[in-house]
């Protein structure tokens, strides 16, 4: 499955924010991720 730069930069966004805000890098936030550009 190739990955659209949109939905890439989405995660690398929601990576940094982990770090940054104390979010949860997670299977359920990259799921969602996946499912709101489908």
């Amino acid at each position: 499955m190739a990955l659209s730069e949109e939905v890439r930069n989405e995660l690398v966004e929601l990576q940094y924010e982990d770090k940054k805000k104390d979010h949860t890098f997670d299977e359920k936030s990259v799921e969602a991720i996946l499912k709101s550009t489908e």
